[in-house]
């Protein structure tokens, strides 16, 4: 399948900014509106086995959307075929990328807020007890 084992592992940002710039956003629930709604996980192998993709994905261009939010699995695969599929070394790294470290000015400053206050409350990953028996 296109795309499929290959993760974006150089100029991350400006690929992430690139492939949907020219998409008509999805327009959420709340009034709010996303182009990818990033996931993170263990899905690499090799040096980069951190793994972060979109599980929201556009058709003819933005028209229809295909969300996959509640099957990781799906986004995950979708997302493969599709080559956008970002690598990462550290977990904390692809954690932030999928919050959102990749946007610019204040839609990163506002992403980075929410990972910040989830770190808080102990809501990541890699606060999990499953991330830390798998590191030991």
């Amino acid at each position: 399948m296109p795309g499929e084992d290959k993760l974006i592992t150089r100029k991350r940002k400006a690929i992430a900014k690139a492939i949907r710039s020219e998409v008509t956003p999805l327009q959420n629930e709340d009034g709010s509106v996303s182009t990818h709604v990033m996931s993170s996980g263990e899905g690499g192998s090799g040096k980069y086995k951190y793994t972060v993709n979109p599980t929201v994905f556009p058709n003819d261009g933005g028209k229809t959307w295909t969300d996959l939010r509640d099957n990781p699995r799906a986004a995950y695969e979708e997302a493969q075929k599709r080559g956008e599929v970002f690598g990462f070394k550290s977990a904390k790294r692809a954690e932030k990328f999928s919050y959102g470290s990749w946007k610019p000015g204040d839609d990163r400053r506002e992403a980075m807020s929410n990972y910040r206050a989830d770190k808080r409350s102990g809501n990541l990953y890699t606060q999990s007890e499953d991330f830390k028996n798998r590191k030991k």
